[in-house]
């Protein structure tokens, strides 16, 4: 039996997704797209006009679960630098160890901003908020709070984002860094 129309949507996103990380934006063709997804070309045109509204419904399909995730993390019960460490995984750990697909990510990135530039920076606004109530009253190193921690936080996740090959390796320098901004020991797995 076929998965119904919205399921199967989002199974069409996923798959385009590892398409468009392999092969960038440029690259890929709506025959990649359909191959990927299992689907005939025409079936992808019943869903999707072009490659381009591929990508954006799979970018908004991204940026849904992300702010998803890092909501529940963020709103969880623990010790609060876990819970951060979760909610910056979740915003950033899809972006990690690529390995192929990195070479694309600035195209990817390029495109996605040029897209829906309002939303994503919304997204991030939205982000930042939250994780701004989650922090709380909470004091960090050298006494600092809310706002400033945020920044710092982001910033962290950020700089390990980036010199990380692979998701573990930017599990361990988030939560090195998450400990010594909010001065507690490192949150375990």
């Amino acid at each position: 039996m076929a998965a119904p129309p919205a399921q199967r949507r989002v199974e069409i996103l996923d798959a385009a997704a590892g398409v468009f990380l392999r092969y960038g934006l440029r690259r890929t063709s709506m025959d990649d797209l359909a191959r990927a997804a299992n689907i005939s070309r025409p079936g992808l045109y019943l869903y999707f006009a072009s490659k381009e509204a591929v990508f954006e419904a799979a970018v908004r399909q991204l940026m849904a679960h992300t702010a998803a995730t890092a909501r529940e993390a963020l709103g969880g019960t623990g010790p609060l630098a876990g819970r951060v460490v979760a909610a910056f995984e979740a915003i950033h750990g899809h972006l990690v160890g690529q390995g192929e697909g990195a070479r694309h990510m600035a195209e990817l990135i390029d495109t996605a901003r040029a897209m829906l530039g309002d939303d994503l920076d919304a997204h991030e606004r939205d982000f930042r908020a939250e994780l701004v109530l989650a922090i709380g009253d909470a004091r960090g190193a050298g006494g600092l709070g809310g706002e400033a921690l945020a920044d710092l936080l982001d910033l962290v996740s950020v700089g390990a984002k980036h010199r990380s090959a692979s998701l573990d390796e930017y599990r361990g320098r988030l939560r090195r860094g998450v400990a010594a901004i909010l001065g507690s020991a490192p949150p375990s797995a």
